[in-house]
């Protein structure tokens, strides 16, 4: 006989063998057609559905997404990766207030999630809130000292607010940062 856990573990080794091949394709459809197949195996794995979300968010059905983000959020509700997609869905839908939040959630629940603080910098800084703006890119350079869209970020961001030699300073960053992916600096 067969223990519940047992079951529950063949079930996840599937499910995860299907996800990876479907992040692999490049057609979305197809991708699409393998996160259904999935999530529908796997119903209560929060991975599958969050994996259905992001593909029918791929495919801009942003309804049937939202439904698979919840369902994930639900099955992990500290899992940080649910509410980073659930802050792409609402910049999908222009919500910027409420992308702003999820992905605030999503660094709250991994404050060393540098791309969750990067989407939080960009969403406060379009919604004309630059101060916080600069905080947030801020924390996400903490954990990816050599974000260069980051760094950039910091630079427009302080600009706006009046800071010209901090500006300077984070575009001098980004350009010898540039310089040394590309070699040059070394002449």
């Amino acid at each position: 006989s067969e223990y519940p856990q047992d079951a529950a573990r063949r079930e996840r080794s599937a499910a995860s063998s299907g996800l990876r091949r479907a992040f692999i394709t490049n057609d979305p459809g197809e991708r699409l057609a393998m996160g259904r197949r999935e999530a529908a195996a796997c119903a209560v794995d929060p991975v599958a559905q969050l994996a259905l979300g992001s593909a029918l968010m791929e495919v801009r059905d942003l309804d049937a997404s939202e439904v698979a983000i919840e369902r994930a959020m639900a099955l992990a509700p500290d899992w940080e990766a649910a509410p980073y997609e659930r802050g792409k869905l609402y910049l999908r839908r222009d919500d910027l207030e409420r992308a702003s939040l999820a992905f605030g959630e999503a660094g709250r629940l991994m404050p060393s999630f540098s791309g969750a603080f990067s989407n939080l910098g960009a969403t406060l800084g379009e919604l004309d809130r630059t101060a916080e703006a600069l905080d947030a890119f801020r924390q996400a350079l903490r954990y990816d000292p050599n974000g260069y869209t980051i760094l950039n970020n910091i630079g427009v961001v302080s600009r706006e607010l009046g800071r010209l030699n901090d500006s300077e300073a984070a575009f001098r960053k980004v350009i010898f940062a540039l310089l040394l992916v590309s070699g040059l600096a070394l002449l």
